[in-house]
């Protein structure tokens, strides 16, 4: 068996045979007392200390390394090594230091690479890393090897570009060189490089088929630009661009999938033209040409491939359909893993993380399931558990997800996500509408923080796959250009009136919380449709769409052209005239909801003067509403435990006040954000 890694969001692996036995992926049993609460536990239970890492598994499935962590302060991240086939408990272990621990791979049976960070010139908002090496039994000194942080992120050890197995005693690694992002090849037993292939200050990614550099990624502030060559002696030739902006949150058309074993020929995750899903391609890197389409499916968007960790093999792919499922080129790992679903259940994304020799390390996933790391065994045909990250999350009834597709009002259908409370659904029931932003997002069967927050709060969460989402191919994405404020948005109603007909929510206390676009699709609501939702909260929106425009012509020339075609064109008057009657700041008039507008101040996604305007047309209005600037936020809700815990607390209370309809007693808790106009 091999090591595997899975090029996306999640990793993936080979499975085993029958199972036998397991702990439940999720002990909690929901108690109708606990529904209605004020969220206050669910948060301690999000910001418990995480107690392991993810393990990884040696390349013969002998040995098991992972980090356990450090809980007070002072105490040392600890490196840990198990030998799993050992009578006693067969472990190692060594302290890291005064360094916070990341990510480690084993560069064979022998060497282990660790990633570790510590803070720069004392502040913590910058750090350095440094991968070393380090001998399995962990006496041998650490050997530090090239890289550090920098602007585009930390360096960990999945950014090695090749283990070299037929040299076990170098890797290839990219660095900086003054300011050049180059590919070197390390000695791991001295630390020494030597350049293998210069790159520009704009690469930040290689990939290479038998030690050969072949893929090199380009970022420029608005795109992604891949150059390809066969052989080290070809010169680098210009293969795809994709627009990559910050205000684009959608897939990527072109991506590296696997090496074919073929000289000059790769596998990729792509959309060529005229295809309507994201499939695996057989392309040629010399000519460019897409060669072969080995898998492509007819219902959803191939999203990530599965590669041999060592040699780059192909292996299979993930896709989305209700939660991410994998499909393995070889039948009988497909059997293992189809044994592992049924086992699990269908609230269960099963994440196979490492595998070697006749193991594998299951990381489980789901809604009411934040994470827990199983042994897979396929000589003693077992699974067992081996840690949780979280344990505290195992004491907090977490809620199940709902699949519910439904039928727009023109006769297209929508997916969707509901989950219920404990007290479960009924004409009493309030109903909290998420829609997704991006829009080129889309919302599945996993475990969401907002979500189970409100749900402990006693409210349904309704969360609509609406046309433009991604996913579900390139029909429904385009069904959504130039659809904000129109189909986009009547998507989001006709959910809820099925609901309503159906008699599962309350019809009286309905509201909407979105961020992004689903901040923009939460003001619409409360504008356009004041009899179906009684308040809105609006994070990170757009208000004035025409604005909006014009400023990301100012991020990149592919950024714009991007929401012309999705949004529309301010400088044709047709389309001017359609913007300005779906942009909440020019609807204010109509406003009779309470809305909550949120927005970080150092949004660089969404500008701040959005919210400022439209704050400014709804005091204008004598509307009800509130705005709140986080002082130090981004184009989130908080990523720190105080700016969240601050701002759900906000919502949980502007919610209890406003889902009558009217804005009585909030009062808004606030950081102490700049006051500018």
């Amino acid at each position: 068996m091999s090591r595997v890694r899975f090029l996306g969001p999640v990793a993936s692996a080979m499975l085993g045979a029958a199972l036998v036995w397991a702990m439940p992926a999720s002990a909690q049993t929901p108690d109708a007392a606990a529904a209605a609460n004020d969220g206050t536990a669910l948060l301690d239970m999000l910001y418990s200390p995480r107690l392991y890492s993810e393990p990884k598994l040696s390349p013969n499935g002998r040995y098991l390394a992972y980090f356990r962590l450090g809980q007070e302060d002072g105490d040392p991240d600890i490196l840990v090594v198990r030998d799993l086939d050992a009578d006693d408990d067969g472990r190692s272990a060594l302290p890291l230091g005064p360094v916070d621990a990341h990510d480690l791979r084993w560069a064979h049976d022998d060497r282990l690479l660790v990633t570790v960070s510590r803070a720069a010139r004392n502040d913590d908002r910058y750090r350095m890393a440094t991968t070393f090496s380090v001998g399995r039994d962990l006496n041998m000194p650490l050997i530090p090897l090239p890289g550090h942080y920098g602007s585009r992120g930390f360096l960990t050890v999945a950014d090695i570009v090749d283990i070299l197995p037929d040299d076990p005693d170098h890797v290839l690694m990219p660095n900086y060189r003054d300011r050049d992002y180059d590919l070197f090849r390390v000695n791991i037993m001295t630390g020494e490089r030597e350049l293998v292939e210069r790159g520009t200050p704009s690469t930040v990614g290689w990939r290479s088929v038998d030690g050969v550099p072949v893929v090199r990624t380009d970022l420029f502030y608005d795109r992604v630009r891949y150059r390809t060559r066969s052989d080290v002696e070809d010169d680098w030739e210009y293969t795809a661009e994709i627009r990559r902006g910050e205000l684009i949150n959608r897939e990527v058309d072109f991506e590296w999938a696997g090496s074919t074993g073929e000289p000059g020929e790769i596998y990729v995750r792509a959309r060529p033209e005229g295809h309507q899903f994201m499939g695996i391609h057989r392309y040629d890197l010399e000519s460019g040409d897409f060669l072969e389409t080995i898998v492509e499916r007819e219902d959803y968007d191939i999203a990530g491939s599965m590669t041999d960790a060592t040699t780059g093999e192909y292996l299979g792919y993930a896709y989305v359909a209700d939660r991410w499922t994998f499909d393995f080129v070889d039948e009988r790992f497909q059997t293992h893993y189809n044994a592992l679903l049924g086992f699990f259940g269908d609230q269960i994304i099963i994440n196979p993380r490492s595998v070697a020799g006749d193991r594998m390390i299951l990381r489980v996933d789901g809604p009411d399931e934040v994470g827990s790391v199983y042994l897979y065994d396929v000589e003693a045909q077992s699974v067992d558990p081996v840690f949780s990250l979280w344990p505290e999350t195992r004491t907090i009834p977490l809620q199940p997800v709902e699949p519910w597709t439904y039928t727009a009002r023109d006769g297209l259908e929508i997916p969707g996500y509901i989950t219920w409370p404990a007290t479960g659904d009924g004409p009493d029931t309030p109903l909290i509408v998420m829609p997704h932003g991006g829009p080129e997002l889309r919302d599945q069967i996993r475990f969401d923080r907002d979500v189970q927050f409100l749900v402990q709060l006693g409210y349904a969460v309704f969360q609509p796959n609406f046309r433009g989402s991604w996913g579900y191919g390139r029909d429904f994405v385009t069904a959504g250009h130039r659809q904000f404020g129109g189909t986009m948005q009547t998507d989001i109603d006709d959910g809820v009136d099925q609901l309503i007909a159906a008699g599962r929510v309350d019809p009286d206390r309905i509201c909407v919380v979105g961020f992004s676009y689903g901040g923009y699709a939460a003001a619409m609501a409360v504008l356009t449709s004041p009899d179906r939702y009684r308040c809105a909260v609006s994070g990170g929106g757009v208000y004035d769409l025409p604005a909006m425009i014009e400023h990301s012509d100012g991020v990149g020339d592919s950024v714009g052209e991007y929401w012309r075609e999705f949004i529309g064109d301010p400088d044709d008057p047709a389309d001017l005239e359609r913007l300005q009657a779906t942009s909440p700041e020019f609807l204010v008039d109509q406003l009779t909801r309470p809305i909550l507008v949120y927005h970080g101040h150092d949004d660089a996604i969404v500008p701040l003067r959005q919210a400022r305007g439209f704050a400014r047309e709804l005091r204008r209005a004598d509307a009800p509403y509130v705005l709140i600037v986080d002082d130090q936020v981004g184009h989130n809700w908080g990523r720190d435990e105080h700016t969240y815990r601050r701002i759900m607390g906000n919502i949980r209370d502007f919610l209890a006040d406003a889902m009558d309809g009217s804005l009585d007693t909030f009062e808004p808790d606030e950081s102490e954000a700049p006051d500018e106009d």
